[in-house]
């Protein structure tokens, strides 16, 4: 997650949103919480279209 709000100049808890909102798809592994980059880049697209 620190990666991604980095990765989109945002603070961690706005990535947190985003995952809840379903704006970006994450996996859980146990506790920890992945989104890959490739999903972060469609939904960037996708956003940049809306």
């Amino acid at each position: 997650m620190g990666e991604a709000a980095e990765f989109l100049q945002v603070s961690r808890s706005m990535v947190y949103k985003l995952v809840e909102d379903g704006r970006v798809p994450a996996f859980r592994i146990g506790r920890l919480v992945r989104i890959s980059q490739r999903d972060l880049m469609e939904s960037l697209r996708a956003f940049a279209v809306a």
